[in-house]
């Protein structure tokens, strides 16, 4: 059976979450924009973009500083991502 909410998430998820945090960190701009190509099981965890887009939008409002901080993590039902990013401009 699947993960309930507020559990750990399942390894693909997880595995997902973890480069996203390390890119994001590092200011990765490349390997974000190319995440369904750079990222393990991109596409498993996000077969459409329409829940990874606001994440570049917000990227790009950050301007030169693309460095940005994890404010939350956790997951729902074991594949969600709750991860939380922010960027001081």
């Amino acid at each position: 059976m699947g993960q309930s909410e507020g559990t750990g998430g399942f390894d693909y998820a997880v595995e997902f979450d973890l480069w996203l945090k390390n890119v994001v960190e590092n200011g990765n701009v490349d390997a974000i924009l190319n995440y369904r190509q750079a990222a393990p099981e991109a596409r498993r965890n996000h077969p459409t973009p329409e829940h990874f887009l606001p994440l570049i939008v917000a990227l790009g409002a950050a301007g030169d500083s693309p460095a940005g901080q994890m404010i939350h993590d956790g997951f729902t039902f074991g594949m969600l991502s709750m991860a939380a990013f922010r960027w001081d401009a």
